[in-house]
């Protein structure tokens, strides 16, 4: 969008992020939108993407996370 020199402090900015967004995630999947107004107009909008995989960590993984951590922290 091409706009006149000045008028960037109007831009008032609305991001609204899906509720319902669980591991896994894959990349590219949508995660909501962010959309761009000028003096109430909407002039932009464009989707939220994941740029890369999110996976399920599950309780074997936590755990070894968890220790990990824990033996780290006496080095």
């Amino acid at each position: 969008v091409v706009l006149k020199r000045g008028t960037s402090a109007n831009i008032e900015t609305k991001i609204k992020i899906n509720q319902k967004i669980q591991a896994p995630i894959k990349k590219g999947e949508k995660l909501g939108k962010v959309e761009f107004f000028l003096d109430g107009k909407k002039i932009a909008s464009s989707d939220l993407v994941a740029n890369s995989e999110i996976y399920k960590i599950g309780t074997f993984t936590n755990f070894r996370y968890i220790t990990h951590q824990w033996f780290n922290l006496f080095r």
